[in-house]
């Protein structure tokens, strides 16, 4: 199998570049826990990096983007009969068991360690710490997803040119969007990538069952070293006897002649195959390029690294690619195949010693392929079918092991609410003014919308609803606007946009998974409970309080900066008195009261205003900071302020943090 190629074609906003309201939120009294969930802004790397480092920021931003064109056809053509990828042979050897992506004794060794940050020199997790690596490579996946969200606006702008030349000069081939080759172009000009030369045998940081949103992610951390190609190989020049080795296949149900048992694999070579059209051989294969690799790798049993796609609409490139291991070629032969041509099939079976595959078989041409390789059966119990009530968009059960001794122990009573509750005498703040436009918000007139401009200019969304990037706030359309509910600027209004459920952890009471995946930058849930008053707090619970006030800066600062944002009505100034608010969510909440913890987590917290823009009541909205995997318990930084929890006799009070994750402090405060 040759090739196949993403095509991403989201919009995509940067949102503005202010950092004047940035802050953070605390979930607990003020004199209380200082637990911080923050946001961030800016929108470049080192200005993003410093604010981290400062603040201990959750969220995560990109670099501004530059165009690049489409491949040409010669470059396409190419693809798939050259070298992916030079350099020397890379030598990891194969391991006794490929990492599942538990901490090794030597990664617990390691909690606390932070990641390693772009250095602007190329990076090989090759002899770091299993720790280091696996903290490394998710960094990197990160970072160009950020540029992925970027370069959606500039291939946007640049598609929107050509197209307009396109009808002016009477062509009729139209261009494609391709923020991914944008984003993977930046991070090797700026020397983000990493494993850079090939290797062959297992990834360090690149456990069996990763999985990737596209090409280009396997291409930015080394796995796989082509945007298309199906087969990446050390060519002949980099080797000591001058004979290519296959380092690396995708197996995605390209070629006809295909065969995918799970353990063992049959795939078909590459070369002359109609993979834009009915994916049929149109001529015989040759044994050169990758063919002739795999040949060799046969010949000298070396080990090929395996990546199967499937199809999933969840994808921002509506495909998931996922890494299941090390294989050997074990046999190979040229045959007719159904289309009466000359393929290369190479026989792989999958090697011992490495975790059970993660992904089902991938799916082929033939009517009898068609059949799924079960994954695991995950057998849970349900202990409640919907906790929400039928008040989201999906069912939200509450299950639990079946070997849980607890039994069938429900989370403590509650009252599920989608909205937060306010107070009897809360004075709700002057509606903000809305935009004219018309059926519904666009990039097309963002330089005119009276939302846009107030987030910069620009939307702070992308057309598929993911936010752009984390900015200090993010100002939707509201009930005085004219577009539609459909409108792009209206994500949060939306409701519940993933099936999610409730489950019992091992060690941290009840906590929150998907079944779907999630896309980086997806706006998951929105934190509500009982708005009060920080003197109306009392005795309460400090477990589920959560703080609404989003700027470092005093009272009189944040004033100012809403007059100058136009946010605030001069003649109702009591919205500015020096009031603290508070989410609890201990009796009245949703699903997000159930999100734990974590040192390494995978939601930040973004202030969103839609009804109104006073500073003080922002709406909290959990949004991905990269892709989650089905089942993943998600999670986001309480950022509990070390010694700051005092006990009654004024000693200081500790308690120990069991996110389970690599860089874990050990701590929760």
């Amino acid at each position: 199998m040759a090739a196949e190629a993403d095509n991403g074609s989201t919009l995509a906003e940067v949102a503005p570049n202010d950092t004047s309201l940035i802050g953070s939120y605390t979930k607990g009294g003020r004199e209380r826990v200082q637990r911080r969930a923050a946001i961030s802004a800016g929108h470049n790397w080192k200005q993003q990096e410093q604010l981290l480092k400062d603040t201990k920021l959750a969220g995560k931003r990109r670099a501004p983007s530059n165009a690049a064109s489409k491949p040409s056809k010669s470059q396409k053509a190419a693809a798939t009969e050259s070298p992916c990828g030079s350099g020397p042979i890379s030598h990891e050897g194969l391991p006794n068991g490929a990492s599942s992506g538990s901490p090794s004794s030597k990664a617990r060794a390691l909690k606390g360690k932070k990641r390693a940050e772009p250095t602007g020199k190329n990076v090989s997790t090759r002899g770091m710490d299993e720790a280091e690596a696996i903290a490394t490579v998710k960094q990197r996946i990160v970072k160009f997803g950020n540029l992925y969200l970027g370069a959606v606006k500039s291939e946007e702008m640049r598609v929107g040119k050509r197209l307009a030349n396109i009808k002016t000069e009477g062509q009729e081939k139209k261009p494609s969007k391709r923020p991914d080759l944008v984003a993977q172009s930046q991070m090797r000009d700026g020397k983000l990538c990493i494993n850079v030369e090939q290797q062959l045998g297992h990834i360090n940081g690149i456990p069996c069952g990763m999985m990737f949103y596209g090409r280009a992610e396997m291409y930015v951390v080394g796995l796989h070293k082509h945007w298309l190609a199906g087969i990446c190989y050390i060519t002949s020049k980099d080797t000591e006897d001058g004979k290519p080795l296959a380092t690396s296949i995708v197996a995605s149900g390209n070629y006809e002649d295909d065969e995918d048992n799970g353990d063992t694999l049959v795939y078909t070579g590459q070369g002359a195959n109609n993979l834009l059209g009915d994916r049929k051989q149109i001529g015989d294969q040759k044994l050169v390029a990758g063919n002739l690799a795999l040949f060799h790798s046969y010949e000298k049993g070396t080990p090929v690294r395996v990546i199967r796609g499937h199809k999933n609409v969840e994808s921002y490139t509506k495909k998931v690619y996922t890494y299941d291991g090390i294989y050997k070629v074990v046999a190979w032969r040229p045959e007719q195949g159904e289309s009466k041509h000359i393929v290369y099939k190479f026989t792989l079976n999958r090697l011992p010693d490495q975790p059970p595959l993660a992904t089902e078989r991938v799916f082929f041409s033939k009517a009898d392929q068609l059949k799924k390789m079960t994954p695991s059966g995950r057998k849970m119990r349900i202990l409640c079918a919907d906790i929400s009530g039928g008040q989201e968009n999906f069912p939200v059960p509450v299950v639990c092991d079946p070997e849980d001794e607890d039994d069938d122990a429900l989370p403590p009573p509650f009252k599920y609410i989608t909205k937060s509750i306010k107070p009897a005498d809360h004075v709700e703040p002057p509606p903000p003014k809305g935009c004219d436009c018309k059926g519904g918000c666009s990039y097309a007139r963002g330089h005119k919308c009276a939302c846009a401009k107030k987030n910069g200019g620009e939307f702070p969304y992308v057309d598929d609803g993911r936010l752009a990037q984390s900015a200090s706030a993010v100002f939707e359309c509201n009930p005085q606007c004219a577009c539609y509910a459909t409108c792009m600027n209206r994500v949060s209004q939306r409701g519940l946009s993933q099936k999610l459920e409730v489950f019992r952890t091992s060690n941290k009471g009840w906590g929150l998974r998907s079944w779907n995946h999630i896309a980086q930058g997806t706006v998951v849930c929105e934190y509500v409970g009982e708005q009060l008053r920080d003197s109306e707090v009392g005795n309460r619970d400090d477990m589920y309080l959560f703080n609404l006030d989003t700027a470092k800066t005093s009272l009189e600062v944040r004033h100012d900066r809403a007059k100058k944002l136009n946010l605030v009505d001069e003649t109702n100034k009591e919205h500015f008195e020096d009031v603290e608010w508070c989410l609890d969510a201990a009796k009245f909440g949703n699903i997000t009261r159930f999100i734990n913890h974590s040192c390494d987590p995978n939601l930040f917290v973004q202030s969103v205003f839609v009804e109104h823009h006073d500073v003080r009541e922002p709406r909290l909205f959990l949004v991905a900071m990269q892709n989650i995997k089905p089942l993943e318990e998600l999670s986001y930084d309480y950022g509990y302020q070390k010694n700051s929890v005092m006990k009654p006799d004024g000693s200081i009070k500790k308690a120990t943090c069991h996110c389970g994750a690599i860089s874990c402090t050990g701590r929760l405060y």
